[in-house]
């Protein structure tokens, strides 16, 4: 009995110490192979100050953290920072808009969309003015997509109702997002932080304006026609394109080329500064 009882405290001694010598093997591994970093498609955010508008104030000189909230406002993401640059690993979610906070800046969400193609997320970089209103995404090499928010920090205006021109209550305010083709795209009017959509137009405009340079770009139609009142009625009138552009219809689908057009987006021909419009209101 004495014997059996002893080779019973030797066995369980024996495991004990095997485990024990596992348990030291795995500690030095681990010391001498710390896990690895994530992998997989990332977007990489940075900053660039060329993208900024002579209007509004610089926020962020660099980046020192950056998260990702959905539009629930539920926080999801929190970047790696290298190189001055946010890293997010975006294999785990859905094609969306997302919302960045940059060192903090709450009240200046900077909007970003994951896209899938062929249901394949691929790796994202997206350059963001200093003033965090102005942005581009870009594929490899490519712009996929343009967007540009209007904070109230920055001077925006919140959207407006386009029954009366009211601000909506509780206030709003919108950023744009276009998909970036050469005679084609997609225009978005979004409320920023919650990608609540207020309007969509598959490409605004055709002939005779290249849809890039239209919308987006230093000779955009809005920077032009506003800063060169003559243009208006040459060009605008003139050429038969919006020659009733200044009336506002009395219901916002009964806006056309040629009636209202500045009510398509924002209230009226003083553009982005009279506030986007709320076509369900």
């Amino acid at each position: 009995m004495q014997q059996h009882v002893r080779l019973t405290r030797l066995k369980m001694l024996a495991c004990f110490s095997a485990l024990a010598f596992f348990i030291v093997i795995v500690s030095c591994a681990d010391k001498n192979n710390p896990a690895m970093p994530p992998t997989g498609p990332k977007l990489t955010i940075s900053l660039d100050s060329t993208l900024d508008d002579t209007t509004g104030t610089t926020l962020a000189n660099s980046i020192t953290s950056a998260t990702l909230a959905d539009s629930t406002g539920t926080l999801i993401k929190t970047a790696l920072i290298s190189d001055g640059k946010a890293n997010f690993y975006i294999e785990d979610l859905y094609p969306d808009d997302y919302f960045i906070t940059i060192n903090g800046l709450n009240q200046e969400r900077v909007p970003t969309r994951i896209i899938a193609i062929q249901d394949t997320i691929y790796d994202m970089t997206q350059v963001v003015g200093k003033k965090l209103c102005s942005s581009l995404i870009l594929s490899g090499s490519d712009t996929i997509f343009m967007i540009k928010t209007f904070f109230h920090g920055q001077g925006g205006r919140p959207v407006r109702q386009y029954s009366n021109g009211v601000d909506l209550s509780p206030e709003e305010y919108a950023y744009i997002i276009q998909s970036m083709g050469e005679w084609t795209g997609n225009f978005e009017v979004r409320v920023d932080s919650t990608a609540e959509l207020l309007m969509r137009e598959p490409n605004p405009r055709h002939s005779p304006h290249q849809f890039r340079s239209w919308i987006a770009g230093e000779a955009n139609h809005g920077k032009v026609l506003l800063n060169n009142p003559d243009l208006i009625t040459s060009q605008c009138q003139g050429m038969g394109c919006h020659n009733n552009y200044d009336t506002k219809p009395p219901q916002w689908h009964d806006i056309s080329p040629m009636i209202g057009y500045c009510y398509k987006c924002h209230y009226g021909s003083t553009g982005i500064s009279a506030g986007m419009v709320d076509p369900a209101h």
